[in-house]
């Protein structure tokens, strides 16, 4: 059985890593960062069916009640194929950033 999950998505820099922190603290909750996770399985450069379906088997396989993925999916099919394989998320955060504050926050 799969954890409830929570997807946090969003641009570069606009508090993805700080919501995830902050969520996974209060509901005691791990994170997985989808795309750090896929450069640490070699997965970066696979197409969207395998990276999906290798994450279903991970997340199978967790004994967790729930789970945090930051930056997942990063598509409409990755999010599709994952909901019809898998469940769907519990929540979705959507985090918005205008450019002039991300690019304050990349320096």
């Amino acid at each position: 059985m799969l954890p409830s999950l929570e997807w946090i998505l969003g641009p570069t820099k606009s508090g993805k890593k700080t919501l995830a922190q902050t969520i996974s603290n209060r509901i005691c909750a791990p994170t997985i960062h989808f795309k750090n996770w896929l450069h640490e399985q070699g997965l970066t450069h696979s197409d969207d069916d395998k990276k999906v379906h290798a994450l279903i088997a991970v997340l199978a396989r967790l004994r967790e009640p729930r789970m945090i993925l930051v930056d997942f999916p990063q598509n409409s099919y990755q999010a599709k194929l994952f909901v019809k394989n898998a469940v769907a998320p519990s929540n979705i955060f959507l985090l918005e950033c205008n450019i002039d504050t991300c690019q304050e926050r990349m320096l």
